[in-house]
C-alpha cells in the first residue's frame, strides 16, 4: 500500500460515497470506475491521466480498491483529455449501435419467410458476423435456404430447440471454413461438405435421410464428442439425435 498518496487537504465526501466501502488506508474517496462513469469515459482513460489515489477502501467480501478525491468528478468534467476520451467512447458506441442495426436488418431479411425460426437466423448471424460477412450472408440463397432445410429435416422437440440451433449454426459455420473440408488422400483436392451438396441439389430428406443423418451426426460429434473414439462418438451422437428429434432416424451402422 506504499503507492497510496495521502491527500494533502480535507475534502467533503457524500454519505453515499462514504458508505461505498470501508477505509483501509489513506483517506476516504471514490473509485476510479465511479469517477469514469460520471465523466462518461472509460476507466482506462481515467487511469491514463495519472492521478494518484488518496486511499484504499474495501467492500465486505470483495477485494480492496484504490480511491480518488471525490472532487475529481466535477473538476475534470471539462478537462481536454476527458473531452477527447468522451468523444472516442461516444464514437465507438455509435459504431457498435450501427453494426447492431445492420445485424438486425440482416436477420430480418433472412427470416422474412420463416419467422418461426428467427432465433436460428439470429444465432447464425451472430456467429458468422464480421464487417466482410454481411454481403456474403445476404447474397445468394445459401444462408436463406439451408438453415430452414436443416431445421425442417431435424424437427427438434420444443425442449431441444436451443440445442438444435447450436448444431445447425455449427454446420453452417463449418461450411464457411474451407480449412475444415476433407482432403482426398490421392488427388489432394478438397471435397465440399456433404451438406453443401444436399443444398445445391435441393435434396429432400425423404429422398436421402441417410445423408441428412450423416450431416447431423458429424455436427453433434464435433460439438460434444470430439474427444472420444470415432466409433463410440458416432454411436452416442446417434442416440442424441434420436432424443432431440421428432423424426424416426434409421439405425446407424
Amino acid at each position: 500500500m506504499s503507492n497510496v498518496a495521502p491527500a494533502e487537504k480535507e475534502y467533503q465526501v457524500s454519505k453515499e460515497d462514504a458508505a461505498w466501502g470501508r477505509l483501509i488506508a489513506g483517506q476516504q474517496g471514490i473509485s476510479g470506475s465511479r469517477i469514469a462513469e460520471t465523466l462518461g469515459i472509460t476507466l482506462q482513460a481515467f487511469l491514463n491521466m495519472g492521478f494518484q489515489p488518496c486511499g484504499v477502501m474495501k467492500i465486505p467480501y470483495q477485494k480492496e480498491f484504490k480511491v480518488y478525491e471525490a472532487t475529481l468528478r466535477e473538476s475534470l468534467n471539462d478537462h481536454p483529455e476527458v473531452v477527447k476520451a468522451r468523444s472516442r467512447k461516444t464514437g465507438a458506441k455509435s459504431g457498435f449501435q450501427a453494426a447492431e442495426t445492420r445485424r438486425k436488418k440482416c436477420v430480418g431479411v433472412l427470416s422474412n419467410k420463416r419467422p418461426d425460426i428467427e432465433e436460428l437466423y439470429e444465432a447464425l448471424v451472430e456467429k458468422l458476423w464480421n464487417p466482410a460477412s454481411e454481403k456474403d450472408l445476404l447474397d445468394g440463397s445459401l444462408y436463406l435456404e439451408l438453415p430452414a432445410m436443416l431445421w425442417d429435416a431435424l424437427q427438434p422437440w420444443d425442449c431441444c430447440e436451443d440445442e438444435a440451433v447450436e448444431i445447425i449454426v455449427d454446420i453452417l459455420w463449418a461450411v464457411t471454413k474451407m480449412r475444415t473440408w476433407k482432403v482426398d488422400e490421392n488427388t489432394k483436392e478438397q471435397h465440399e461438405p456433404l451438406v453443401l451438396g444436399i443444398w445445391r441439389r435441393d435434396v429432400k430428406i425423404d429422398a436421402d435421410i441417410e445423408a441428412y443423418k450423416n450431416v447431423f451426426l458429424a455436427a453433434i460429434r464435433h460439438l460434444k464428442l470430439d474427444d472420444i473414439p470415432k466409433y463410440e462418438g458416432r454411436r452416442r451422437a446417434w442416440e442424441e439425435l434420436k432424443d432431440m428429434s421428432q423424426r424416426s432416424w434409421p439405425k446407424d451402422g
